[in-house]
């Protein structure tokens, strides 16, 4: 209850800071998506993966993981492993997420879930993670194929039914299926998909998205195509990203590093959280100076009505706390809800 009422406060924060346009926040970033490594197993139609990632391959160090992780401990409420690459690629990266929950911090892996196998299972449950995520973009073999650019859908379904046994009446970490609505009307009720009845905690639906510059996907019709006046992205106001080079920037959108807003391996976290850069960032979004920002100008984020993010995080949060102590109030099959990671 005490870390409920906390993430109340802090989200009351933000949503503060983001109303009134402060530029300069007074309070460090809730949200901090760290990227174990920019490598991948698929080729996602609505990623820049499809295409080719532009920048460097490479995997984060560990001592440098360690400073973000010892710098943010006791401030930061959230970290998410991911960005322009899949987590699991790291070997070690149990050990990684373990080091981040016993500094007090809640954890999310987002992840496809294709190398959850072997001890990797028994790996992530015993690390105390909080939160595992898995994409996926399709209902069957077909059109989850298509839809990820690869992969075994028959092989996805097989580890999260190891993964769950494994897990047992556990209530960590709590698994989400996330998927991206295909068309406007699919995915309006809970039982209309065999996803639902794959056993896990939430089914997570997502309007079609695309990160800026992702020209291909954008071809395929992928993002929202959503009319009307742009708004502030609330991600700012509450998250960074640091990449597996010790670079940071302003959201998990940013996944060729194109908006780069300080550097860790030189500056502390919370530096960089209120660096020149971001402030910068944030003063074009209060004043609606879109254009020229790069990842920015083409993002489906500022497509979406008013404070959408932080209204949605709040939300989430709360859903997933109650789903903890009070289980039998949430159905375990398809808690549909949109937006959001």
């Amino acid at each position: 209850m005490i870390g409920f009422i906390r993430d109340l406060l802090a989200w009351r924060c933000v949503a503060r800071a983001y109303r009134k346009g402060r530029v300069n926040l007074p309070y460090p970033p809730l949200e901090l998506w760290i990227e174990p490594t920019n490598r991948c197993n698929l080729r996602c139609g609505k990623c820049p993966h499809a295409a080719g990632l532009r920048r460097e391959a490479g995997i984060m160090e560990i001592d440098l993981y360690r400073k973000v992780i010892d710098e943010i401990a006791g401030r930061t409420r959230l970290v998410s492993f991911h960005l322009g690459g899949e987590s699991l690629l790291v070997n070690d990266l149990p050990d990684r997420i373990a080091y981040a929950v016993r500094r007090g911090l809640k954890t999310v892996l987002h992840t496809n879930a294709l190398l959850l196998k072997g001890e990797r299972v028994e790996g992530v449950i015993d690390s105390g993670l909080h939160r595992l995520s898995i994409s996926v973009d399709g209902e069957d073999e077909v059109s989850y194929r298509d839809a990820m650019g690869g992969g075994d859908f028959n092989a996805l379904k097989a580890n999260v039914d190891r993964f769950l046994a494994a897990r047992g009446k556990r209530r960590d970490p709590v698994v989400t299926l996330r998927v991206t609505r295909p068309s406007p009307d699919r995915f309006d009720r809970p039982g209309e998909t065999p996803l639902a009845r794959w056993g896990a905690d939430f089914l997570q639906v997502v309007d079609p998205h695309v990160w800026s510059g992702t020209d291909a996907a954008r071809r395929r019709g992928l993002g929202l195509g959503l009319g009307g006046p742009l708004s502030a992205c609330a991600r700012i106001w509450y998250g960074m990203g640091i990449l597996w080079d010790g670079t940071a920037v302003p959201c998990c959108m940013d996944m060729e590093g194109e908006k780069p807003v300080g550097d860790v391996r030189e500056e502390r976290v919370e530096e960089v959280w209120n660096s020149a850069a971001m402030v910068e960032l944030r003063r074009r979004h209060v004043e609606g100076r879109f254009d020229g920002i790069g990842i920015c100008s083409g993002c489906d984020e500022l497509r979406l009505p008013g404070p959408h993010g932080v209204v949605v995080e709040a939300k989430n949060r709360a859903k997933e706390k109650a789903r903890r102590f009070a289980p039998r109030l949430f159905s375990r099959h398809g808690d549909v809800r949109g937006g959001g990671d």
